[in-house]
């Protein structure tokens, strides 16, 4: 993907529900409650949903100007004991380092959740990157079947 594809926040809103349907209530009540407030306090701004699914090696989900600030993320591990830590590092075309490193998610249980918010969006200056590695710390990308299942908001 290069540049972003934006949607208006009614639209973001009903996608966000159906892949929430089967999260927590807590995650549920997040998105809701998030979701709410972006309609009254970021005004007309348009956000983009960028899903994935069984996420190991890097994959440059926006490597093109206009570079996007992150609103929120989601990600529920798969059905393993396996460790994954979801990063994502500001970058737009590898893992990078660890100073393009800019949010990590562990995910050290089978089927757990973990959500991250940032109202006024978390900027991400040359593009965004997402991974789900084996260890907080490399960049070993996680096998098929132990990488989670989520989506980012941008805009």
């Amino acid at each position: 993907m290069a540049g972003m594809v934006t949607e208006r926040l009614i639209a973001i809103k009903r996608r966000v529900e159906m892949l929430t349907a089967g999260a927590t209530p807590l995650v549920q009540t997040e998105f809701r409650n998030f979701l709410s407030w972006a309609e009254q306090n970021l005004g007309e701004r348009q956000l983009q949903l960028v899903q994935f699914s069984d996420l190991t090696a890097a994959v440059a989900a926006i490597t093109a100007a206009p570079f996007p600030r992150l609103f929120a993320i989601y990600a529920k591990k798969q059905n393993t004991a396996t460790a994954a830590y979801l990063s994502v590092y500001d970058d737009p075309a590898n893992a990078g380092t660890a100073t393009s490193k800019r949010v990590q998610l562990p995910l050290l249980e089978a089927l757990k959740e973990a959500s991250q918010f940032y109202p006024d969006g978390l900027p991400l200056t040359t593009g965004m990157t997402l991974i789900s590695a084996t260890t907080a710390n490399g960049n070993t990308p996680s096998t098929s079947g132990d990488g989670p299942n989520g989506f980012a908001l941008i805009g």
